[in-house]
Formats: structure tokens, sequence, C-alpha cells
């Protein structure tokens, strides 16, 4: 055939379909004359470098817009092209990917359902749907295309190597974006740290904790320890290079598509694993707001009662989902680790009591402040009896009493806790240690509450400048300062300065933190009320009003009462 081909004396075109198998060298099938063109479609990323054949011969096909995605399924299904909002649903559900959408609309014609209905089956069944039989779909619904979703995808993992497929495997429990190396090794930092915990593990959690060391310990230099960067963006290429995975490299984040995780997760259950994996790398990054936030939505997606063992993994979590202003979902697994340590450990235990105050922070959040205050007296009283009244966790103790006493407008008494806090800080630390310039921090606050409003500007403007000069001016602590700053100017009436500042705290908490956070929201709506209140600028401030009530919305609905 290549002989026939090589001698024909006029253009042809030859078409070379699914060129997914990367021990084929397509060369050897490659007519010999220069009248031939070829096309090669493939899923391979190393053909581009193999077969290409000058500038403009390779064309990278990205995901389907949103009314591709649509007019796809609907043609597929053999429905109205005017659709539905469940089409809709039905295709961002399969994430716009082209033969998932074919198969889908086969499997909705074939077994005469709704697009919704068959979303339905699709939730439930999810990978036994796609596999060609529970949806009776042969290959000439596919256009002639051999394969169904998920053998298609398997041909190509089988081809990774066995620590490529392994690491691929535990991005089965991530979310299935902003998968990046820090992730990893921010966990084999504080694998150490994780082990030793008060209450042993589980045998099962012994054995999932063990195998995620190993693997982890694949990616340590051997002989110095460090970590080997090479070797984990090389597993991570391999598996790039099989289009089972996409890299960002904007953000330096790894994409997976979500119906490939599905398909993981039947291979191995690595849901322990990635627990373990998220836990240790959130206490690696606990102080890095940035590296944190990244953590959020993967967090989420393990979310489920930890196991009697896991307090300290909860510990991590709360943190992460709490800095991710996500406090409803903090509040269950808050809930359990408190549960757990209590019937193991006692209700005097430190590891008791961090989980208590964990929780009373939780509901301060959620506007519960009677319970969180209830439960922040009890603390306060416990660490007392237990460390002594000066020790420093007792100190941050009655500081977070104080800020729930604060929240409920008993501010007398606020004051008089706070007073004493800062007292003690200033005694043990000196007036430039970092917990004496929070007590100052939160005294001028309620000095400012309690209506001497020019000392409250005097203490937050030491507060602003100390913090300025220990972070820099772009950090949580500095930016929070200057907001309090910000607030204590406008309320002696210097609005231009305060509107000037407000502006800087809210750009960068967009950028840290996103639009719709709620640490973002609360700075804009001080923004909007300097303009439009303290300005008398209301159609300026009318749109960021606006902004901060439709992301209010879109996180808590239209009914909540916020």
């Amino acid at each position: 055939a290549l002989a026939w081909l090589s001698q024909l004396d006029h253009a042809f075109f030859l078409y070379i379909d699914n060129a997914d198998d990367p021990d084929v060298d397509l060369n050897a099938y490659f007519p010999q004359t220069t009248r031939a063109s070829i096309l090669i479609t493939t899923r391979l990323r190393e053909a581009e470098q193999n077969y290409w054949s000058g500038s403009g011969s390779v064309i990278h096909l990205g995901p389907l817009d949103e009314t591709e995605a649509k007019d796809l399924l609907l043609r597929s299904a053999g429905l109205p092209l005017s659709g539905t909002q469940e089409n809709d649903i039905a295709t961002l559900e399969l994430h716009s990917h082209s033969l998932a959408i074919v198969q889908a609309g086969a499997g909705i014609f074939n077994m005469g359902l709704t697009a919704g209905a068959y979303l339905n089956l699709f939730r439930s069944m999810r990978t036994k749907l796609m596999n060609g039989v529970n949806d009776r779909v042969k290959s000439k619904a596919l256009g002639g295309y051999l394969q169904n979703v998920y053998t298609t995808w398997m041909l190509s993992y089988q081809h990774l190597s066995s620590l490529a497929a392994q690491l691929f495997r535990m991005c089965a429990y991530l979310h299935h974006s902003g998968i990046r190396e820090d992730l990893f090794f921010g966990s084999l930092v504080s694998m150490p740290r994780v082990r030793e915990l008060t209450i042993p593990y589980t045998p099962a959690e012994a054995a999932a904790f063990d195998s995620l060391n190993l693997f982890l310990q694949n990616f340590v230099e051997v002989g110095t320890g460090f970590w080997d960067q090479h070797r984990f963006r090389t597993c991570m290429q391999e598996v790039c290079s099989h289009s089972l995975l996409d890299f960002d490299s904007e953000n330096e984040a790894y994409r997976v598509h979500p119906l490939v995780q599905s398909r993981l997760k039947e291979l191995e259950d690595n849901r322990t694993s990635a627990t373990f994996l998220l836990a240790t790398s959130g206490f690696t990054w606990w102080n890095d707001t940035a590296q944190i936030l990244r953590l959020a939505s993967h967090v989420e997606v393990v979310l489920q009662p930890l196991g009697s063992s896991e307090a300290d993994a909860a510990e991590s979590f709360v943190h992460v989902l709490c800095v991710g202003g996500r406090y409803a979902k903090a509040e269950p697994i808050a809930v359990n680790a408190l549960n757990v340590t209590t019937a193991k450990l006692g209700n005097t235990h430190t590891d008791t009591l961090a989980a208590s105050s964990n929780l009373a922070s939780i509901l301060g959040y959620l506007g519960r402040q009677g319970d969180a205050v209830a439960m922040c007296r009890s603390l306060f009283g416990a660490y007392s009896t237990t460390l002594g009244p000066r020790h420093p966790t007792t100190l941050a103790a009655a500081t977070n009493l104080s800020c729930r006493l604060s929240d409920l407008g008993n501010r007398r008494e606020t004051e008089q806790i706070q007073r004493e806090v800062l007292k003690q800080h200033l005694t043990t630390f000196g007036p430039d240690h970092l917990q004496s310039v929070q007590s100052l921090g939160h005294l001028a606050l309620t000095v400012g509450l309690l209506g001497d409003r020019r000392q409250s500007e005097q203490m937050q403007r030491r507060v602003f400048e100390k913090y300025q000069a220990m972070f820099g001016l772009e950090h949580r602590q500095t930016m929070l300062a200057l907001a309090n700053l910000a607030s204590s100017l406008a309320s002696l009436g210097r609005h231009p300065k305060s509107e000037q500042m407000k502006r800087v705290v809210v750009e960068w908490k967009r950028q840290i933190y996103g639009v719709g956070h709620p640490e973002t929201l609360e700075a804009l709506t001080g923004l909007a009320l300097s303009v439009s209140r303290d300005s008398g600028r209301h159609e300026e401030g009318r749109p960021m009003f606006e902004e901060v009530l439709e992301r209010t919305k879109e996180a808590l609905g239209s009914q909540h009462k916020t």
C-alpha cells in the first residue's frame, strides 16, 4: 500500500486517526512522496516534536465552548436544537469533553431519556454509565471511534511508568484544577510532625499514612535529603505527554479532567492518603495565606467524617477552610475533632482544649456569638486552672474571649480583659514582640468603640507601623492593621486619607483572596461606605454595594439573613 501511494502522480490526502500509542513510529507508515498531505490526530504531546513539518503544521484543540458542547449534545441525542436548561447543566458536568458528550448523547438516544434523566443516572453511576455497555453505545454512534471515553483514557494510562501512574492516581482525590508541586512538597515537610500524634492511628490509617510517606520518598534526593523537583516534574510531564493532565503555565498548576478522576477512583482508594497529603501540606503552609487559599478547594473534595485518629488532620483542615472563608464547612470538622479528642483524651487535655478553641472561633464567624462566648469562658477557666493565668495559651484564650464579648457589645468587660492581656505581654515580651502588637491592636479597636477615637487612631497607627516593619506592606497582618487605621481616620472625619487606604486594602484582598471571599467583600463594603456615605459620591458607591450583594447571594443564597 505504501509503495502504491508513493507512486501516485497526483496530490492526495492521508488521514491517520487516534495515533495514541507512543511505541508506534508513524514515520514507517508515511509514503515516500511530496504529493501527500498527512493529517494525524493524537493525544500524545511528543508527536508535535516527532512529526512537526514547519510553522502552522500543529493545531492544539482545546475543550468545546458551552455553545458548541450543547449543540453537539443535542445533535448526538436527537433532541430539539432549542434545548433546555438541563441540557446546559449536562454539558457543564461533562466538562465540554467532545467524546464524552457524543457518548452521552448516544446514550440519551438509545435509552430514550431526557437530558435531565440521563444526568441523574450519570451522577449515580458515573464511570459505569460510560463504559459502552450500560449506555448501549456502539462505536458507530461515536462517529466511528472504536473506544468509549474510559477505554480511551485507560489505554493512555497503561503506558505510564509505575511512579507516574501512582502520582496520577493521587490526583483523583484532589480538586481537578490547581494541582501544584507545592502541595506535595509541603506534605513531605510535615510528615514527621503528623506521625507523632497523641491518639494512635487505626491500622487502616497507619497503612494509608505509611503508603503516602513511602510514595513521597521517591521525590527525595538520595544523599542530600532535598526535594527532587526534577523527578517530580518529569513524572508529571510524563502524564501530561499522554494528555491525561494539562499544565497551566500561568499559574504553575496541573489540571485533570473530572471524568478521568472518577475512573481513577475505581483503580485505587486513596482518599485517606489524600487526607494526610492535604493535612500535612496545610501545616507546612500554615502562615502562607496564598498557599492556604490554594489548598482550600482540594480540602473540600476530601471532606468527610474524619477517622477516630485524624484529629490532627482536622486541625489543619479547619484552619484551611477558615482562611478560605468556608466557615460552615469547617464547623462539622471542628465538632467531630472535639468529640474525638474529648472521648479519647478527656475534657482537660490540651488537644481537647485546642479543638474547643477552634470550634468557638468558627461559631463566632458564623454569628453564633452566645455559644462562642460560653465556650470561650469555659476555655479561659480551664487554661487558667491547668496552665496558670499568665501562660501564653491562657492569654490567647483571654483574647479570644474578649473578641467574642466585643461581638456581643460587652465593651467594658472586653476592655478590662484586653488591658490585662496587653500588660502581661508587655512585661513578658516587650513592646515590639508580635504578641504585644496584636494585643495593642485588639485594645485599640475596643477603645475606639468606647468613644475615644483619637487615642484609638494613635494606637492603630503604632500597630500598623510595627506590622509594616515586621512583615512589609503586603502581608495579611499589615493589611488588617491598615484597614483598622483607615476606619479610625474615617471616624475622625479624615475621609480622603481613609478612602485611599481602603482602596489599597481592597485591591490586595482581591489579588490574594479573590473577589468573592468574605474578607474581600467586607473590605469592599467599607470602601463603598467611604465613597457613598462619607464623601457623598453615591453613584460611584452604588456599583460597589451591588457587587457585594450579588457575590453574597452567590455564596449564601438570596434568602440568607445577610
